[in-house]
């Protein structure tokens, strides 16, 4: 009869290692056997070689003598580790009183001891016994199942024979783990469900283990473990699912991911999980979840007991709330994540890599572990990808993978970090729903993240949503980033490392990460000793792994012998199997390469071949990569050797994988006998490959082999890069001469934007085929690295010659012009020396590009109408295809024969310039405005990448970025410094405070941990750039403030300027002043700056010259450079040290040797107004500047020339060569007067724009004014100098004046309608009537207004007087008295700066600072129309037409608009072509035309186009008709003065005349180009 006993496991003592290597964290447990017989087991003792239990566990024995063995292992996930055993029986046991110490044996040496003791069974101890619940299962169960809904009927029949310990949480537990264990001890008997099994049986007994003690469950969990217990009645019967496993593979795996997600959602339950808070306190809804789980155990028990197989029912454990998903989905798509498509790449063989990947998935699947990084890192070939594949598929299939990246060196597609981030977010955010809604929030409020830094990004696209949505993540979450070595952006995989090294610990607990790489030395750098990673090294020269290798090999024998039908008994041999795993020596990518060497051909003569190399390939896998390209294909077959070896270069050196079609097209195979797939099939065995799928090597390895001439430099297949770049250079340029052709992709219309042509990437899809895509964008990284050749040379010159034009086109359409200018610096280098004549044409061919990537890129017709033909008339380009041109445009402009130093003009900064710089790798450009804001730019399109960056409350006086390009400083007239994301314009420190006064000047150290600044308070301070904090200073001396100050190079010293006439260079760590004070310019120092060498420094004066010192003496040691007419405000040394930049108050920028002064170029002129700032780009081949003019500029520093191409005319053509600031039509319109800030007045024909007289000379002082007699004969004029002068109109002698009187100076003047009066306004508030004979004072002053008069004129009857003031009102006067009649009228907000009367004189026009347009009652001073809003800016001038209809008004937003004057209907406009403040505006008598006068020297005559409609635009060079077609792009060097469509002429020194009598446009288009026949 059996008796039983209580047998208690204490603890293990004395054990201190894990037989056989490296195992990870300890799971030891025991495993007790009666009579052979499986009993029960302890939990796992996890991280602990010696864990305490005081296990107990009821056994029955029929005899004494029976034998018990306890087992002591280590548990991994796909087999255990023998640690040792203690065998002995029950008698020996019971003859101990107390607890007994046995030692542990393996191969009989003693390993430590096991404390445990057995007793005689207790009744009375019954209802607190295991026991005791074994023999009232039944009722207990039965119990249980009474109090649960209907789903659960009939359990307790199910469940019978279950160990039920006394409660109902607990007995059920524990009876599920007794159904766990035996199919986890079935291990490779069931190698796919085991995995999930022993996942699931892990994280119960951990819940066992807390709960033994706690007991603090409810009810709802409990019905979840029942229903898993019910499950597992069924599939618990180890025979019979043996038998069903293979028939039912699918819903047996169906049952084991489910089971390891309830047992992960009972573990959160009852809050021992990652998140560490009982989940039913959290969530609203597990009630529900607990119920939908449950269902889905029914489910799958009845299709096990029936046989049938089922779609997947999965539930996700995650508890997910319902919120609106349609618009996040779409505000997800801005990510655009990159993909990674691991369709292709290898899992581990079931049965191998046990060890490790139980190691990985448990520490993935555990929260014990505060850390939540595993680096997994190892030798080249040692299988960590496929270790990472299988764990993501193991993961994956229990839908907690939150992202699998991986990298490939040999696919640069995934070669590159830039999508990482995206990438993960993206795919989090699709599985978990609050993550997605956090992450959407995100993106609504922040569009610009997608361009953001990476360290920006993982912080607002992962770190916040997920924090956001923590509460509601259910554990683990997994992130797998494989191949880190294989990142090639060395910049992009730093920021990575940082991240990985930094922010990655700051994830939520949820989340574990595994990553994989090579052992790198900035790797390991970054990552061995950080307290949140776990490294785990790979070990290749394991037991473990080499067995693993080995039974690699036998499957792979085994699938040889399938596919080949090899019928040989025993084929190839066990003997034979071990001999190749010897030589893998735990190598996976040598046992790899072996058998796709088998498997390619012949596989029982190649094994032979393989085996007969013996010991050569041992261990060695460039030998094996040696034979098995040997066998690969004839090589004495100059035909096969020469394919294979131009497939493999290509391969290997392309940009991008590439298909088996593509790679014919680039390889002109597609003539060939041999086509590039047979030559793959021959490499199959080196090279992953399918039918239109990219072609990619097996392992990086390879590639590494094919190009070291070290290894196979003496073989066929060495590709020795120089060579094969230049064959394939030959190649791309073969292809690019018989694919190209004029107008590719037949665009029907040159009016639309590519982005705005209808189903252009189909079109593309359709006409440009992949292998021309690919050379026509990477052709030049293969010249990079080609040897020179004839041949080569002679592909590049007929490419150049014949098919540029096509190529630029293709560019247009594929979106790729950013990469031409390079792709030309690369051909320039290449045959510098070879050819002068090509390099010529080259270089004039980068000139081409930065004149007109604008609209190339933008629209691809305007490659042949608006470049072409717009290009200078010496260029190399122009005249070797504008033969061609038919029905172009043609244009009349001096100096229009060569390249301008004019590269870029970009509008649209909101206020002056003050300050602007290039970023280190000179793609960008930071300026600085008058307006508070910071923008960046693009400097090769002009376009706006960043900004307006807002937050300074006052103007900006300094910018600089950091040497890495990633942030950009700014300085304010706020007295704050901040710091910015360059990326995306966030604010990534300050503001910092501390400076008492305004911030003039800022600038990074070189390392850019640290920004300088200089202040209005006469001190320079040194700021942590991260924090904020002050690291250095205040350093005074100074004793006026500051204007400038700049670090040298090696960041120890910093030189200040200031406004006390002296520079200083301070020691950046003590402040000591190192030389000082430098005292040599006589007036105060505007900018000063180091030399890269850190030698010199250079100064600008507000003396107008520029000078250069000796940074370690002061002396002075170049200089004063002269030229400068006016203020020099900024100076830069270029990067070699060896020129200098300065830009000056009089609007021009000069070039400066710097050794010499001598001036090497003429000033570069086009700024309208002073220049504040100017930098090199870093290849010193730029320069950018900014003005006061609202401009920014880029020029090329080595042509030369000024703007206009050619040597300034000492007197401008057409003589304006000042600002504007009046203009006015004579009563028979046929003339125009107009007054300049060089103090003339001038007189010009208004059909032709030629001066007819003037200029008329007397003020001094700028004219603000002037106006016609209303015969014509006479000319009136008010100047700044305080005087009106009344000039003969035909000879400009002065018939009266100067009359004085005024205080201040004259605003605005008007004769009366009789020619017998003259009024005038003043800044001395007064309006005043004279007699226009004698000057005599008939009526006035007229007093009344309180601030500055602008504007005054006469009614037409000449009886009334109005006038405007900048106190914001309007004032009718009495003409012959000065009373006031009318006013003030109120209602502008800002100070009215015109006003003028309608013919009828019933009513006024006002126009003001406030952006509106008014019409008053000229008796009431009641609105009567307006205002008139649609102006940006301060209006500056405003006019009725002669017949009243229409008022005009001009602003400083540079436009113009004509307005009905009864609706405030914008008529016509708004008409732009100024690119200065409009100052001046009149109608024409007849009024059919507009005279405009302006700052920028110009002065344009509006005639208004039927043909253009009423609405055409001119913006950022594109002229456009009223409905927005494209129509013509002019560049920036001709724009400021171009005549426009809408102009009858234009009056400047610099006009630019187009000729549209054969201009062809729109579907006509096509006619502009005939495509030589070279």
């Amino acid at each position: 009869m059996a008796e039983t006993y209580t047998l208690l496991i204490q603890e293990i003592k004395g054990v201190t290692k894990i037989p056989g290597g490296l195992h990870g964290a300890p799971k030891v447990y025991v495993n007790v056997d009666l009579n052979g017989s499986y009993v029960c087991k302890t939990p796992d003792g996890e991280g602990t070689l010696c864990p305490r239990w005081n296990f107990t566990r009821n056994i029955s024995a029929e005899s004494p003598s029976a034998n018990l063995a306890l087992i002591v292992q280590h548990h991994g996930l796909f087999g255990d580790t023998l640690i040792g055993r203690c065998d002995t029986t029950i008698r020996e046991l019971l003859e101990q009183t107390a607890a007994l110490s046995l030692g542990i044996v393996r191969d009989g040496s003693v390993s430590g001891h096991i404390v445990l003791r057995l007793s005689r069974f207790s009744k009375q101890e019954l209802h607190g016994s295991a026991s005791h619940a074994t023999h009232q299962l039944r009722a207990d169960v039965e119990k249980i199942a009474s109090t649960v809904d209907s789903r659960f009927t009939g359990v307790a029949n199910a469940t019978a024979t279950a160990e039920v310990m006394a409660d109902d949480f607990q007995p059920l537990l524990s009876k599920l783990l007794s159904q766990l264990e035996p199919i986890v001890d079935l291990g490779d008997e069931i190698a796919k469900i085991h995995p999930y099994i022993n996942i699931a049986w892990k994280v119960l007994t951990s819940v066992y283990k807390v709960m033994e003690k706690q007991r603090n469950t409810d009810q709802e969990i409990t019905k979840l473990v029942l229903a898993m217990v019910d499950l597992y009645s069924s599939v618990g019967d180890i025979d019979f699912l043996r038998e069903k496993i293979s028939s039912l593979e699918r819903v047996v795996l169906e049952i084991a991911a489910q089971t390891v997600e309830c047992s992960l959602f009972i573990r959160e339950y009852t809050g021992h999980g990652f998140s560490g808070r009982l989940l039913r306190n959290t969530f609203s809804g597990t009630e529900k979840k607990i119920g939908d789980l449950s269902d889905v155990l029914v489910k799958l028990k009845d299709s096990f007991d029936r046989g049938a197989v089922i779609q997947s029912i999965f539930i996700s454990a995650k508890i997910s709330d319902q919120v609106q998903g349609l618009m996040e989905s779409d505000l997800l798509k801005k990510l655009s994540p990159a993909q990674y498509d691991a369709a292709l790449r290898d899992e581990c063989l079931e049965g191998t890599r046990r060890e490790i990947l139980t190691e990985i998935v448990e520490w993935l699947s555990s929260g014990a572990d505060a850390r939540n990084i595993m680096w997994l890192y190892g030798v080249a070939g040692s299988g960590k990808s496929t270790i990472a594949n299988t764990v993501s598929h193991y993961f994956r299939n229990l839908h907690r993978l939150g992202a699998f990246v991986f990298f490939d060196r040999d696919n640069p597609s995934n070669s590159h970090v830039r999508g990482v981030v995206h990438h993960i977010a993206h795919r989090i955010a699709e599985s978990d729903i609050h993550v997605r809604k956090a992450l959407c929030d995100a993106l609504s409020a922040d569009a610009t993240l997608v361009d953001a830094d990476y360290r920006t990004q993982f912080q607002k696209l992962l770190l916040d949503p997920l924090a956001a949505a923590n509460p509601y993540i259910c554990g683990p979450i997994v992130i797998i980033v494989d191949a880190l070595d294989e990142c090639l952006d060395s910049a992009s995989r730093k920021a990575l490392l940082s991240l990985t090294a930094g922010d990655m610990a700051k994830l939520p607990a949820a989340f574990r990460i595994l990553i994989t790489s090579r052992p790198d030395s900035d790797i390991v750098h970054a990552l061995q000793l950080k307290s949140h990673v776990t490294p785990r090294q790979l070990d290749i020269t394991t037991d473990d792994t080499k067995q693993d290798v080995l039974s690699y090999l036998r499957h792979c024998m085994q699938d040889l012998r399938e596919e080949w039908t090899i019928t040989e008994a025993g084929w190839p041999g066990e003997q034979n199997i071990q001999l190749l795993a010897t030589y893998a020596e735990g190598l996976f990518i040598w046992a790899a390469a072996a058998y796709r060497f088998l498997r390619a051909f012949d596989p029982r003569n190649r094994l032979k071949q393989l085996l007969k190399t013996g010991e050569a390939i041992h261990n060695d896998l460039d030998q094996l990569y040696r034979v098995t390209l040997e066998h690969a294909g004839d090589w004495t077959d100059a035909n096969f050797s020469s394919a294979a070896l131009s497939v493999l270069a290509l391969v290997v050196l392309s940009r991008e994988a590439l298909t088996d079609e593509t790679m014919g097209l680039i390889l002109g195979f597609e003539q060939e006998e041999l086509k590039v797939a047979e030559v793959l099939q021959s490499l199959a065995c080196v090279l992953q490959w399918g039918s239109g799928t990219p072609v990619c090597t097996l392992h990086a390895s390879f590639s590494d082999y094919l190009m070291d001439p070290k290894r196979s430099g003496t073989e066929q297949w060495f590709i020795d890069i120089n060579l094969q770049s230049q064959f394939l250079s030959i190649r791309c340029f073969r292809v690019l001469s018989s694919k190209l052709q004029f107008n590719i992709c037949n665009i029907e219309t040159s009016h639309l934007l590519n982005s705005d042509v209808s189903d252009l990437a189909g079109r593309v899809r359709q006409h440009i085929p992949d292998g021309l895509k690919y050379v026509a964008c990477y052709w030049a990284h293969h010249l990079r690295a080609a040897a020179s050749s004839p041949a080569l040379l002679d592909g590049l010159t007929k490419f150049a010659l014949h098919h540029f034009l096509y190529w630029l086109e293709v560019l247009s359409l594929l979106g790729h012009v950013n990469g031409a200018h390079e792709a030309l610096e690369t051909a320039q280098r290449y045959v510098q020396g070879k050819d002068d004549r090509l390099a010529a044409f080259l270089d004039d061919g980068t000139k081409f590009i930065a004149g007109f990537a604008v609209p190339i890129a933008q629209s691809m017709p305007h490659l042949y109408l608006s470049a072409l033909p717009m290009a200078p008339q010496r260029s190399l380009i122009r005249q070797r295809y504008g033969g061609n041109s038919r029905h172009t445009m043609h244009y009349e402009a001096p100096f229009a024969g060569s390249w301008s130093s004019l590269l870029k003009a970009l509008p649209g900064q909101g206020g002056i310039v003050t300050s602007v710089a290039f970023s280190h790798d000179s793609a960008r450009i930071v300026s600085g405005s008058g307006d508070c804001t910071v923008r960046i730019w693009d400097a090769q399109t002009g376009a706006v990448d960043v900004g307006p960056l807002e937050g300074h409350t006052q103007p900006i006086n300094s910018v600089a970025f950091s040497h890495d390009s990633s942030r950009v400083v700014s300085g304010s007239e706020d007295c704050t410094i901040r710091i910015w994301n360059s990326q995306n314009g966030a604010i990534t420190a300050g503001p910092f405070e501390g400076h008492r006064d305004r911030i003039s000047a800022v600038a990074f150290s070189h390392d850019s941990t640290r920004v300088v600044s200089g202040s209005g308070d006469c001190t320079v301070r040194i700021w942590d750039a991260q924090t904020g904090a002050t690291v250095a200073g205040p350093f005074e001396g100074h004793s006026d403030w500051i204007s400038s100050v700049a670090f040298s190079h090696d960041s120890t010293h910093i030189v200040s300027g200031s406004g006390d006439c002296t520079v200083r260079i301070w020691d950046t760590q003590t402040g000591a002043v190192v030389v000082g004070k430098v005292e040599a310019h006589g007036n105060w120092i505007s900018s000063v700056a180091f030399s890269h060498d850190s030698t010199r420094v250079v100064s600008g004066s507000g003396d107008c010259t520029v000078r250069v010192w000796d940074a370690q003496t002061g002396a002075a040691v170049a200089g004063p450079f002269e030229g400068h007419s006016d203020c020099v405000y900024s100076v830069a040394f270029s990067h070699d040290s060896t020129r200098l930049v300065s830009g000056s108050g009089d609007c021009t920028v000069r070039l400066w040797d710097a050794q010499t002064g001598v001036a090497l170029a003429e000033p570069l002129e086009g700024h309208s107004k002073p220049i504040t700032s100017v930098a090199f780009s870093h290849d010193s081949s730029r320069v950018v500047s900014g003005s006061e003019d609202c401009t920014v500029r880029i020029w090329d520093s080595h042509t030369g020339l000024s703007r206009t191409g050619s040597i300034r005319s000492a007197s401008p053509p057409n003589g304006r060569s000042d600002c504007i600031f009046t203009v006015a039509f004579s009563h028979d319109s046929t003339r125009i007067a107009s007054g300049s800030g060089d103090c003339t007045v001038r007189i010009w024909d208004a059909q032709t724009g030629a001066a007819v007289a003037g200029p008329f000379k007397g003020h001094n002082g700028r004219v603000n004014s002037v106006a016609f007699s209303p015969d014509s004969t006479r000319l009136v004029s008010g100047s700044r100098d305080c005087t009106v002068r009344i000039w003969d109109a035909k000879t400009g002698a002065v018939q009266a004046g100067p009359f004085g009187g005024h205080t201040d100076w004259i605003s605005s003047v008007a004769f009366s309608h009789d020619s017998t009066r003259v009024v005038s306004g003043s800044g001395d508030c007064t309006v005043r009537i004279r007699d226009a004979q004698t000057g005599a004072v008939v009526t006035g002053p007229f007093e009344g207004h309180s601030d500055a008069i602008t504007s005054v004129a006469f009614s037409h009857d000449s009886t009334h007087v109005v006038s405007g003031s900048y106190d914001s009102t309007v004032r009718i006067w009495d003409a012959q008295t000065g009373t006031l009649v009318a006013g003030p009228f109120g209602g502008h907000s800002e100070w009215v700066s015109s006003v003028a009367f309608s013919h009828d004189s019933t009513r006024v026009v006002s126009g003001s600072g406030d952006c509106t347009v008014r019409i008053w009652d000229a008796h009431t001073g009641a609105v009567v129309s307006g205002p008139f809003e649609g102006h940006r800016v301060a209006i500056s001038s405003v006019a009725f037409s002669h017949d009243s209809t229409q008022v005009v008004s001009g602003a400083d937003d540079c436009t113009l608009r004509i307005w009905d004057s009864q609706t405030g209907v914008t008529v016509a406009g708004p008409f732009e072509g100024h690119n200065n403040y409009i100052t001046s505006v009149a109608f024409s008598h007849d009024s059919t035309r507009v005279v405009s006068g302006s700052s920028d020297c110009t002065v344009r005559i509006l005639l208004p186009n039927i043909t253009w409609g009423p609405h055409p635009r001119f913006l950022d060079g594109w002229i456009r008709n009223s409905a927005s077609d494209m129509i013509l792009w002019v560049p920036p060097w001709l724009r400021d003065q171009t005549c426009l469509p809408w102009n009858s002429c234009v009056i400047g020194s610099r006009v630019c005349h187009l000729d549209w009598s054969q201009f062809v446009h729109g579907s006509e288009w096509m006619k502009c180009f005939t495509p030589p026949n070279w």
